[in-house]
């Protein structure tokens, strides 16, 4: 029996209940994001023209979310019922999800009015799937899966959990769960901090935080995820390596953008 808890009268298990504070407190995030650092772009004024474009930003920015996120959504449910050779890939899901929800969100934002740069409304997400990040872990924690191998500081697990079913009652496993949500919170802090500097570029951050402690999570698991590649990498680290790949690219792309700008704005204007 998982870890239960009583919500207006209702039992639920820890397990959903941490997964629906997520989304709960990632739409929260969400909207505060967006509309605070939407001024940045959009430096809020008394005209009711200049009002306009950021509202537009902000719409266009939600709605892309929304629609985004369902994709995430869908990319777990149905990644975690992909079964092959005994195998589940229900480890591979969340990662799944995050790599679909990007190109997704991207694409819908981009055929939006937004006045605004496509990237730097995936920018504004970027905080959301952290904090998501760090709660779905402490699920994760509560029904004992995801579990590490042994290790003599780590956790031990209620009964008929999956990691006491695997190493028995008494084995101390690594807190894999709880570390990735414990620097899925430094990276939600990293985020913010960086955003209110307003010259830091953050674009980059999630994907190389998640990206980064996924993988070392993932030599560290104490069950096999996904289909091997190559015999050298499961799907899940190829997930993740992928992701710190899109990371970097992120932060090259901005680097070279910025420079374009200055080179443009040191050239001198033809005289007419």
């Amino acid at each position: 029996m998982l870890p239960t808890v009583q919500i207006f009268g209702k039992t639920l298990s820890m397990y959903v209940a941490f997964n629906a504070l997520s989304v709960f407190v990632g739409l929260i995030v969400m909207v505060i994001v967006t509309v605070h650092f939407s001024k940045v772009l959009h430096p809020a004024k008394k005209n009711l023209a200049y009002k306009a474009p950021r509202v537009k930003y902000i719409v266009s920015t939600m709605i892309s979310f929304l629609v985004a996120y369902v994709f995430l959504y869908m990319g777990t449910q149905l990644i975690g019922k992909i079964k092959f050779k005994d195998m589940n890939m229900e480890g591979v899901a969340f990662i799944g999800g995050v790599l679909l929800f990007i190109p997704v969100f991207v694409l819908f934002a981009y055929h939006l009015p937004n006045n605004g740069d496509t990237l730097s409304q995936l920018e504004r997400t970027f905080p959301s799937l952290a904090i998501m990040q760090c709660f779905n872990r402490l699920a994760c924690t509560c029904a004992g899966c995801c579990f590490g191998v042994p290790f003599k500081l780590g956790l031990t697990y209620q009964r008929n959990t999956p990691a006491v079913l695997k190493y028995g009652l008494q084995t101390r496993l690594f807190p894999t769960a709880p570390f990735e949500s414990f620097v899925m919170l430094i990276a939600f802090i990293v985020i913010i901090i960086f955003m209110m500097k307003k010259k830091k570029d953050t674009l980059h951050l999630f994907p190389i935080f998640f990206g980064g402690v996924g993988l070392v999570n993932q030599f560290l698991m104490g069950d096999l995820r996904g289909i091997m590649i190559w015999k050298i990498f499961d799907v899940q680290q190829m997930g993740y390596m992928i992701l710190i790949a899109l990371g970097l690219f992120f932060y090259f792309y901005r680097q070279y953008d910025r420079k374009k700008a200055e080179v443009k704005l040191l050239k001198p204007k033809k005289a007419h």
